[in-house]
C-alpha cells in the first residue's frame, strides 16, 4: 500500500495498481493507494508511508532490533469497548514479553481520545482569548452603533416632533428607534457571518481542513448582534422618546 504522495512520485498520472516496485531489494506488487490525508498535528501523514506485510518486512529489517520504532494500530470489534480493549492488549503484549506480574511494562498503550484530550486546555485558552477579543469588538462596534443612532435622531428631531404632536407616545417613539438600532446591528452581525463562513471555505479549500460554523455559532452571533443593538440604541431612543413636541419641531428650524 502506497501513500498518495510517494504514488505521485513514482508513477505520476498512471494508475500504480498491479504495478511492481523494489522495496529492500524485493519485488512487491501495489495492491492500493492510500487516501490524501495531508499532514497531521504531530506530522503522523500516510502520504508519505508505504504499509507492507509483516512477514515480508522481516525479510530486510530486524524488527528486534530496539532502534526500529514498532507501533501496533489497533480498532476494536463493535461492542467492544475502549477500556476493555486497553486491557486485553495490555495483557497479551506483556505476556508476549514475559513481564512478571507487578514488574513495570516497557510499552506504552496510548489511545485516540487521550491527543484530543491534550489539546483541550489549547483549545480553552484559545477559546477564552477569541471571547477576550470579541468583546472588545462588540464593546467599540456598540459605541459606534450608539453614535450613528444619535446622529440618527439629531437629523430626524423634526420628524420626531410631529410624531409626538400629532399623539405619537413615548413607547411608540422609543420602540422605533430601537427597531432601527436592533436591525442594524443584526444586519452587521449577518454580515461578519457571512464573511467568516467565506474565509472558512477558503481555509478548507487551501489547507485541506474541516472547519466550518454550526447552527448554534450563527444562532449566537445574531442574539448578540441583536443584544448589543438594543443596549446601544437605547439611550439615543430614550431621548428620542423624551423629547418636547414643541422644541423637536422649532429645533429643526
Amino acid at each position: 500500500m502506497l501513500g498518495n504522495v510517494i504514488a505521485e512520485r513514482l508513477f505520476d498520472k498512471t494508475d500504480p495498481i498491479g504495478k511492481e516496485i523494489t522495496i529492500g531489494g524485493f519485488k512487491s506488487t501495489v495492491i492500493g493507494v492510500i487516501k490524501k490525508e495531508g499532514n497531521g498535528a504531530l506530522g503522523n501523514s500516510l502520504d508519505e508511508q508505504t504499509l507492507v506485510p509483516l512477514n515480508f518486512a522481516k525479510a530486510f529489517i530486524n524488527l528486534t532490533n530496539r532502534f526500529v520504532n514498532t507501533e501496533l494500530m489497533i480498532r476494536a470489534r463493535p461492542g467492544v469497548s475502549v477500556q476493555e480493549l486497553t486491557d486485553d492488549v495490555t495483557m497479551v503484549l506483556r505476556a508476549s514479553r514475559r513481564i512478571k506480574p507487578g514488574a513495570q511494562s516497557n510499552f506504552s498503550v496510548n489511545q485516540a481520545t487521550l491527543l484530543t484530550q491534550g489539546f483541550d486546555a489549547v483549545f480553552a485558552g484559545i477559546n477564552i482569548g477569541g471571547w477576550f477579543i470579541g468583546g472588545f469588538a462588540i464593546l467599540v462596534g456598540g459605541f459606534g452603533i450608539a453614535n450613528i443612532m444619535f446622529v440618527s435622531v439629531r437629523e430626524r428631531t423634526n420628524q420626531i416632533g410631529i410624531q409626538k404632536a400629532l399623539g405619537a407616545k413615548k413607547f411608540f417613539i422609543l420602540q422605533q428607534f430601537l427597531v432601527e438600532s436592533f436591525l442594524l446591528s443584526v444586519l452587521g452581525g449577518l454580515l461578519g457571518v457571512i464573511m467568516v463562513f467565506i474565509g472558512t471555505l477558503i481555509v478548507n479549500h487551501n489547507y485541506d481542513l474541516n472547519m466550518y460554523l454550526t447552527i448554534g455559532n450563527i444562532l449566537l452571533a445574531i442574539f448578540i448582534s441583536g443584544l448589543i443593538g438594543i443596549v446601544a440604541g437605547y439611550a439615543p431612543a430614550l431621548a428620542a422618546a423624551r423629547m418636547n413636541p414643541v422644541d423637536a419641531i422649532g429645533f429643526s428650524f
